[in-house]
């Protein structure tokens, strides 16, 4: 078995600060995406009729299983990024908040 030797080179670390900033950032976007999954959740609610019919049905199911995994990763992801936001709020302050 051959072995390739990988070079990792971290071009700039950053600070807790920055990756605080980054985390909030992170959140905002996935907020807005959990919203936008809301939106389409609404409107196939609002167009059901239209979208069980017979020659429909098929790609629709497919569409709404999707949306829904979609939904899963990103609650999985907001609670992750919460988490980890709560960890860079330790390290920037120094306090624990889960402990008060």
């Amino acid at each position: 078995m051959k072995t390739t030797n990988t070079y990792v080179k971290y071009v700039e670390w950053l600070s807790a600060e920055d990756m605080h900033s980054t985390s909030k950032q992170w959140l905002s976007e996935l907020s807005f995406l959990k919203d936008e999954q809301l939106f389409f959740e609404d409107l196939i609610r609002k167009y059901i009729f239209e979208l069980i019919a017979p020659d429909q049905f098929k790609g629709t199911t497919k569409i709404v299983e999707e949306l829904g995994k979609s939904r899963k990763k990103t609650d999985d992801l907001i609670k992750l990024v919460e988490a980890h936001e709560r960890g860079l709020e330790v390290m920037i302050d120094g306090v624990d908040r889960r402990s008060l």
